[in-house]
């Protein structure tokens, strides 16, 4: 972690078709690495997004930023 260089936690609202009852909102952790590419984690990739979300923002964003 000490080359980390940014976190940011995304959460967008999809629209599939003319109907809301079709909306859907994707989570999405993006992380930025020193001299790296961005490294982006979707929620319909990985079921425990939550969890991971809820880690790095209170472990790695908070001691991070302090």
């Amino acid at each position: 972690w000490s080359e980390l260089d940014s976190i940011t936690l995304h959460t967008t609202k999809k629209v599939s078709g003319k109907s809301k009852s079709k909306e859907r909102y994707w989570k999405a952790i993006m992380i930025n690495f020193k001299n790296e590419k961005a490294i982006y984690l979707f929620d319909n990739m990985y079921s425990n997004i939550e969890e991971i979300r809820t880690f790095l923002r209170d472990h790695v964003m908070n001691t991070h930023n302090a």
